[in-house]
């Protein structure tokens, strides 16, 4: 265990003794405490009193590290508390200085709470004990904890409750007493969080549990886990899990049958709790890695990694789910396969939101065409850094990026002589990684300062390692160098005083601005020359006294503390006169930003005086009209390089105008622009511009109406206007089965007497014979004309075939023993899925993916003659004809609902539209129609109209779902089969023999193979085999006419 030295500052007004206090706090606006400690760390934590909502300290706790060369001893713990404001400090550890056994208490970490600032736990994990205080650590109960405390979790609003762990046996304990008793409440825990109000109960915990495999299940409780019954699963086979206000974040690792990428990372979103969701970017690029870089102003920004050094950002829609790329190259750091923990195993984006401000943002993007280096002889392996970095600002939450604008002089008044491809570039995040021997200081900004921003940075064409401090009064717009050299650097009094202090050697002083960074004074610390290591302000930055820590430069190591108070330098409390309305938007030019212009109070620059602890700073809100700042890309456009322009994504997988599936007169169909999530603007030429317009609905999609099979024919019945006509077919023996292709008007139906499955299009055309022999009684058709596949059912083989829409490419996908007698099918093509049912000795209603992959009863009880079955949503529908009722479940088979059991003596096919389902019955030779809900309201449509084989209804949205094959055949050769939720599988049809894996992870067909028994083609009865779509084209393609056998006539 390293050994640590713990200050715990609490702003109260007891007094006690200082270990050693030089000069006088009341004459010198400067004071120096030593503590004679060798300790390698210090962790601080600074209290406030309890003044309107809590603060959680963990998330601003501090802490300072320095690597300090000498004797350590590992046991040995030091904690000191301030009590007045860090005038002095007092060492308590006596107050806990021995277990009741006698054993040296060595405290590894200590926790504060955040509604309560009295409150302190100290633990001692090694020996599994705590000590309490409920007085700010002036009086410490010993108590023993049944686990070895590895961490403490408090709860923001009960000061009483708090979740303990143990990371040796992965065991999550529950205390309702502030630790005096415990209890278990879960094992097997990866990590564990509390709910956020008013999204989750109070008492809501979230955890991620390791089930058994190594998979991971996000779970949550309302209970502490003490009902099963009332326990949430909100996720399964996750990778990750995290909570941020509104959303819920999770990454899945999916395998991907057939894709080139066996491996891709998936995000999964919910919004104020609502189911989660995989997450749609519509890339055809490999995911690697998803980092969620900001959930702030109801919007999602993501770093999406493709691979090592390759990651582009994406911002998303509100609910989280729909993401449009933002920015190229983004810069990022992924610690995954790096043999280098100093920095931490969290992976992070280059990004930095401005606070106190909405919609600003700074990037750090790569130049990829200048790829960075491996860095060696540092412990790095497997990252690569780059070496060409430059900065970028948003002020539409990443609608439009733009360079830093480089100062025109440097910090004496001399020109820098910036022009072509040069501007300012500034150190984030990846900065302190990078520089570590450096640390150099991230942007800064504080929402007690809006529009401030401190930064170490270069100007030139690329960030160089030789970094000055930048300072922006105005949001990012504009920038000046106010120091030469790195420094650290902090704010005071809500942005009125400015501290910096020299890095890279030693110092005896600091600086300190009272005008926005334009003069710096010096102050003196030390006669001798100090080694600094940081500087602490209060949170809020509502007073101008900071903490700085540090050492002599000497040998020998002893930490330094340093309380610097400047409120004389800013003179008396500022009056109405000292303040200017400011607004971040007048600084660009323009009337507003994110459709509204906010307007703040500030100081002026050059007023000498004191904002104070209680300074309220006005704010001031105008809707504004649109302009091009207001709108991103859309789904499926990005951002010309350099340009406001959105234009198509190449590397978007999906449609970006197709119409809506529910449309009735008109659709808005996108110009490849959106508005910002969070934009108020409204109006204004921009607006009518940029927004989606208004188009007419498809012609072809504008009827609703029903299909269904007789024997000999096959009708239509018009919903609206109730037409019922028969459908002009000739040569037709003993229809089966039908479906139909909305988007091409082109009806398909399977022939039992002509052994075959056949097509026309309602346009004049003539028949065609898709698919011939070897069928063996179809008796379920089903079409996916976003994949071009079709599906059928041989119900006597038994098998489920699929081929392409033209009947080439025929291939099996199920058969016995799986099957028995199959008969209806229904296929779910966004999710990849088809469900059928079987009626043989073991009746099942059943689902695979639409490869033939993972088939699984769904429901196999209390079941004899499932006849028709259709989808709607997320539900199943069938008939059964033996117990004479109709059924509903979920798509997994839980939730079944008995609609129907009395007046249906027969069901067979079914078919669901809006709020109804409608049924033929071959008892009662009609068509009936009844609630989908509860089988309510049951009438008949039509009647006499002997059996009916087959039924099904269609409208405008009926075929809209895409799947993964719906672009380009999903990339592959042959065969494109959906495999589940935006994933695909490459195969090839019957008769062919798999080539190779290529290493994209697809198999190519061998061609060779396809020839010898037709495979995919047409064979002619003198066994030749010619392409199918000769077939019934008049011509006598296979030399003995049998190519134009049974083709019908012209319609």
């Amino acid at each position: 265990m390293s050994a640590i030295l713990c200050l715990c500052f609490l702003l109260s007004s007891v007094l006690c003794d200082a270990l050693e206090v030089a000069n006088n706090f009341r004459t010198d606006p400067s004071r120096v405490i030593s503590v004679d400690q060798h300790h390698r760390t210090v962790y601080v934590v600074q209290a406030e009193e309890s003044e309107g909502s809590p603060h959680d300290l963990r998330d601003e706790g501090d802490r300072v590290r320095r690597d300090a060369e000498g004797p350590q001893n590992p046991h040995v713990t030091t904690l000191f508390v301030s009590y007045d404001y860090g005038k002095t400090y007092s060492n308590i550890q006596k107050n806990f200085l021995h277990l009741p056994n006698g054993t040296v208490t060595v405290i590894s970490q200590f926790y504060h709470s955040p509604m309560d600032n009295r409150r302190y736990i100290f633990a001692d994990s090694e020996h599994s004990f705590l000590w309490r205080t409920t007085d700010y650590g002036q009086t410490v109960m010993p108590c023993p904890c049944p686990f070895r405390p590895s961490d403490l979790l408090l709860h923001r609003r009960q000061p009483q409750l708090l979740l303990g762990y143990d990371s040796t046996s992965k065991q999550l304990w529950k205390s309702d007493n502030f630790g005096e008793t415990w209890m278990l409440i879960q094992e097997k825990v990866k990590a564990y969080f509390w709910g956020e109000e008013p999204y989750d109960d109070p008492t809501a915990i979230y955890v991620t549990r390791e089930e058994p495999g190594g998979v991971i299940t996000v779970l949550r409780s309302d209970d502490y886990f003490q009902d099963s019954t009332k326990l949430h699963v909100i996720l399964q086979r996750a990778d990750r899990f995290e909570i941020r206000g509104p959303y819920l974040f999770a990454t899945k690792t999916v395998q991907l049958l057939g894709s080139p990428f066996p491996n891709s990372v998936q995000l999964w979103t919910s919004f104020k709790r609502s189911p989660m969701r995989a997450a749609n970017f519509h890339t055809r690029r490999h995911i690697t890695e998803l980092i969620v870089v900001d959930a702030e102003e109801d919007a999602v920004m993501v770093c999406v990694i493709h691979s090592p050094g390759d990651a582009n950002l994406y911002v998303s829609d509100r609910q989280g789910l729909s993401y449009s790329r933002s920015l190229d190259n983004v810069l990022h750091y992924n610690p995954r396969g790096v043999l280098f923990t100093l920095f931490g195993d969290e992976a992070f984006a280059d990004v930095h939101r401005v606070a106190g401000l909405s919609g600003v943002y700074l990037a750090s993007q790569v130049f990829r065409d200048n790829r960075s280096h491996h860095l060696q002889g540092n412990g790095l392996h497997k990252e690569y850094y780059p070496s060409k970095k430059r900065s970028l600002v948003s002020f539409d939450k990443g609608g439009t990026w733009e360079v830093l604008q480089a100062p025109a002089t440097d910090a004496y008044g001399h020109p820098l002589h910036c022009s072509e491809n040069c501007s300012l570039h500034v150190t984030q995040k990846y900065g302190r990684l990078e520089n570590f021997g450096r640390r150099l200081s991230p942007v800064l900004t504080k929402a007690s300062a809006p529009g401030l921003i401190l930064a170490s940075g270069s100007v030139g064409k690329f960030l160089s390692n030789k970094p000055n401090v930048y300072i922006s009064t105005n949001a990012g717009v504009r920038w000046r160098e106010t120091l030469q050299g790195p420094h650290d650097f902090a704010f005071g009094d809500h942005g009125g005083v400015l501290v910096a202090i020299r890095q890279n050697g030693t110092t005896k002083s600091i600086r300190y601005s009272v005008d926005e960074g334009e003069t710096w004074q010096e102050m003196a610390l030390s006669s001798e020359p100090l080694t600094i290591y940081g500087m602490l302000t209060e949170p809020g930055e509502r007073t101008a006294v900071f903490t700085i820590f540090g050492a002599k430069a000497d040998k020998t190591h002893s930490w330094l503390i340093f309380q610097v108070n400047l409120t004389h330098v800013l003179g008396q409390p500022c009056s109405d006169d000292d303040y200017k309305d400011w607004s971040p938007a007048d600084e660009k030019g323009i009337s507003c930003l994110l459709g509204r212009k906010m307007v703040y109070r500030r100081r002026t620059p050059h007023a000498h005086c004191y904002n104070g602890r209680n300074y309220d700073r006005p704010v001031r809100s105008i809707n504004c009209t649109c302009s091009r700042l207001d709108f991103e890309c859309d789904e499926g456009y990005r951002l010309l390089v350099d340009s406001e322009h959105c234009v198509q994504d190449p590397d978007f997988d999906g449609v970006p105008m197709l119409p809506p599936a529910s449309c009735n007169h008109t659709y808005q169909r996108t110009r490849g622009y959106r508005k910002v999530s969070g934009d108020t603007c409204s109006g204004g030429d921009v607006e009518r511009s940029l927004s989606s317009e208004a188009v007419p609905c498809p012609v072809h999609e504008a009827r609703e109406f029903i299909l269904f099979s007789r024997r000999s024919s096959i009708k239509r019945y018009d919903l609206a206007t109730g037409h019922l006509e028969t459908l002009p077919l000739v040569n037709v023996h003993s229809i089966s089965a039908l479906d139909f292709n909305y988007r091409t008007n082109c009806l398909y139906w399977a022939d039992l007497g002509h052994d075959s499955i056949q097509r026309v299009c309602l346009n004049g055309s003539r028949e065609q014979q898709l698919v011939h022999g070897n069928l063996r009684g179809v008796e379920g058709l089903a079409l996916d004309p976003s994949s071009s596949l079709l599906y059928w059912v041989n119900s006597q083989a038994p098998t489920i075939e699929v081929s392409r829409l033209d009947g080439s490419q025929r291939k099996v996908l199920l058969n016995s023993p799986f099957l028995e007698r199959p008969r209806s099918l229904a296929l779910a093509p966004q999710q990849g899925l088809l469900f059928w049912t079987d009626w043989g000795d073991h009746a099942t209603i059943s689902r695979a993916t639409m490869a033939g992959s993972n088939p699984v009863h769904i429901v196999s009880t209390n079941l004899h003659w499932p006849n028709g079955v259709a989808l709607d949503g997320d539900r199943i529908y069938w008939t059964d004809a033996f117990f004479d009722r109709i059924e509903s479940a979920k798509l997994n088979g839980d939730d079944r609902v008995v609609l129907l059991s009395q007046g249906v003596p027969h069901p067979y096919a079914i078919a669901i539209y809006k709020n109804s389902m409608y049924w033929g019955d071959w008892e009662r030779e009609s068509i009936f129609t009844a609630s989908k809900i509860d089988g309510s309201g049951i009438r008949a449509l039509l009647q006499r109209l002997g059996n009916i084989l087959d039924l099904k209804v269609y409208h405008q949205g009926s075929q809209n779902g895409l799947s993964a094959c719906s672009v380009s055949n999903g990339n592959c050769s042959h065969l494109c089969l959906p495999s589940g939720p935006g994933q695909r599988i490459c195969t090839c049809p019957n008769g062919s023999t798999p080539g190779l894996p290529q290493s994209s992870g697809d198999v190519l067909c061998d061609e060779s193979t396809l020839d010898a028994d037709c495979g995919a083609q047409y064979r002619c009865d003198n066994g030749h085999c010619i392409n199918p779509l000769w077939r019934c084209d008049g011509d006598n393609d296979c030399l003995d006419g049998s190519d134009e056998n049974n083709c019908g006539e012209f319609v």
